[in-house]
This record gives C-alpha cells, structure tokens and sequence, in this order.
C-alpha cells in the first residue's frame, strides 16, 4: 500500500503511461515506478535515467543489474534487492553467486566488470576510503571517468529510491 497518491498502471495516461511502458508487459510496471508517478515530474526524470542507462555505451545489461542489486541489498531495499537478483538469476548467476558479485575473482561478470562493481560497492560502503588509486586502476581498464561516475550515480540513484520506498509503502 503506497501512502501518497499514485497512478494505477490501466489508468495512467500521456507521460505516465509512456513511463510506464519502459517495462515489458511479462514484467508490467514494478512498485517503485508506480511510487515515483506521485510526482510526474520526478517520474519523468527517472524514466529519462532508465533509458540512458538502457542505452549506456559501456555499462552493460548485467553490470547494471548488479549494481542495482548490490546497492538495493546495501540499502536494505525490499522490492530492488530480489528484483534484480531475479534478473541476475535470469542472466546466468545462480544464488551462490549472489553473493559473490563484489568479488573480483569469484564473480559472475568479466573480470573488467567485476573490478568496476568492486569500487561501487566500496564506495556504498565508505565513500572516503576510495582513492586515486582506485580510480586509476578502472583507468587502466578502459572506464571512461564518466563510466565511472555514471557507474556510482546508478548505485547512488538506488539508494535514493529505497529510501522513498522505505519511506512511502507498507506491505
């Protein structure tokens, strides 16, 4: 149950509507979506989000996945965290290695990806512990700066939405 106002997914009409069409119908629209139809604005702004990284150059569909799933299980977030496991499960991980993807030598990405996961996690968990260093490190790997800021927005974005979600739903 959504505390504020939300449009249902057979009632949204214009930009809602078209927000809510960027998830396949076998999916249909997940609850943060609907959360964020609360503010149409904001709706609009995160469906601008999702369709820049759907898109993104250097950031793949799994890498992604993962950094939603790292950050949602970082943050506590009910809905994001098994979501996006289930898309990890559907992309070829299995439970174990769930809980392996932050490690670069036992995850199920690339070793490229793995390393660029590494450092979101890292700095989800101490923001001031990362370095130049590290930094370097995702240089020497061919991440553009802007990958990796893109990278840390994303987890950063999830954060956020749990805190709305956590904030705004009761199951």
């Amino acid at each position: 149950m959504f505390l504020l106002e939300t449009i249902k997914p057979g009632e949204a009409t214009g930009p809602v509507a078209e927000a809510y069409s960027i998830f396949p119908p076998e999916i249909g629209v997940i609850p943060p979506l609907e959360l964020l139809s609360a503010s149409p604005g904001m709706l609009a702004i995160h469906t601008r989000s999702l369709r820049y990284f759907m898109s993104h150059p250097n950031l793949s569909a799994p890498l992604l996945a993962a950094i939603r799933y790292v950050s949602a299980a970082k943050s506590g977030h009910p809905f994001c965290e098994p979501f996006n496991g289930g898309l990890l499960t559907r992309m070829g991980a299995t439970p174990d290695s769930l809980g392996k993807l932050t490690s670069e030598q036992d995850s199920v990405l690339e070793p490229r990806e793995a390393a660029l996961l590494a450092f979101v996690a890292k700095a989800l968990e101490a923001p001031a512990s990362v370095t130049q260093d590290d930094i370097e490190g995702l240089r020497a790997r061919d991440y553009l700066d802007s990958d990796i800021y893109d990278a840390l927005a994303h987890a950063a974005n999830m954060v956020a939405v749990s805190v709305m979600y956590k904030t705004f739903v009761r199951e």
